[in-house]
């Protein structure tokens, strides 16, 4: 059962309804997403630094006493339309805030005005200018659309021979563009913020005339051998449930350390709508700790600590 401040924020959020793609525009879309950088200020511990990564402009987030030879990249969601430094600010902060490391919060092109492959593009140069000064390594982190971006960059850099991240957390991914998960139908009424006809035009925008099983689009079709450990995160109110649980298992039979935690009566990227809610700062914290599992020494890694195949946060 959901707590009382997620409660609270699902009952705004049902008033509120998903973005109407058929009423706005996507310049109104973005303005509206953008409002949760003004309800949420960011981490008054953190520092944040405008920094270019190899043209793409970003925003380096530490707190006081940070590791800096430890960071992640992280790719926010809005469904490659909408979202920006300012909606996700707040996120990043808390997570550099746990996490103890810097984070990189990148600002990827959008659709329509940039369609596939621009935001990976984006993803793989801004990867590239961090990753070599990182004696720790560097980890990647999305949510929503971010985090299909965040799986499709582990496909590109695997399949390009080059340096892989140390480790991935997808926080509530859409990885799937032909929208073929179950939980689509099932849990379609009690997802307030995500519906088909939303993400079916978001589609349009930013696969134009691609198949959406190209896997790096749809990540969920790729082949997933030989990435580095992934972590998902889901809500058990999202359309986008089945998306996660299909990838994790998908990973997990390639052979890759996938793991899973599926949080009890919420709702998608649920660590940003209500950040003060205790499945908010559950999951902050997990994410945390497997971070640090995976900048951990061979030693540690070869233990085989990690989080459980399920691990529900709210059993």
């Amino acid at each position: 059962m959901a707590s009382e401040q997620m409660a609270a924020t699902i009952d705004l959020l049902k008033q509120i309804g998903p973005l109407d793609v058929n009423m706005m525009t996507v310049e109104s879309m973005r303005a509206v997403y953008d409002q949760i950088g003004d309800a949420y200020p960011p981490a008054a511990e953190t520092l944040i630094e405008e920094v270019d990564l190899a043209g793409i402009a970003a925003e380096k987030i530490t707190r006081g006493t940070c590791d800096s030879s430890r960071a992640i990249l992280y790719l926010h969601g809005g469904g490659y339309v909408i979202g920006s430094l300012k909606s996700h600010r707040e996120l990043a902060s808390r997570l550099a805030l746990v996490a103890g490391c810097v984070v990189y919060l990148l600002d990827y092109p959008l659709a329509p005005e940039h369609p596939y492959p621009a935001a990976l593009d984006a993803a793989r140069a801004g990867f590239g200018a961090i990753a070599g000064s990182l004696p720790a390594g560097l980890s990647v982190a999305g949510d929503s659309a971010g985090g299909g971006l965040a799986a499709a960059l582990l496909l590109a850099m695997r399949d390009a021979g080059g340096p892989q991240p140390r480790a991935c957390a997808l926080l509530s991914p859409w990885l799937d563009m032909t929208m073929s998960g179950q939980s689509f139908k099932t849990r379609a009424a009690a997802d307030p913020l995500v519906d088909l006809a939303q993400l079916e035009q978001w589609v349009t925008y930013y696969a134009v005339d691609l198949d959406s099983r190209t896997p790096l689009v749809s990540p969920l079709f790729g082949d997933l051998a030989g990435l580095p450990p992934v972590y998902a995160q889901v809500g058990t109110r999202e359309v986008l449930y089945d998306d996660a649980v299909r990838f994790i298992d998908r990973a997990r039979e390639a052979g890759v350390d996938a793991t899973m935690d599926a949080f009890d009566g919420c709702i998608h990227v649920f660590q940003q709508f209500s950040p003060d809610a205790p499945e908010s700062q559950d999951a902050l914290g997990r994410l945390s700790r497997f971070f640090g599992r995976h900048w951990g020494s061979a030693d540690e890694l070869a233990s085989g600590h990690g989080l459980g195949r399920w691990s529900s946060p709210s059993s």
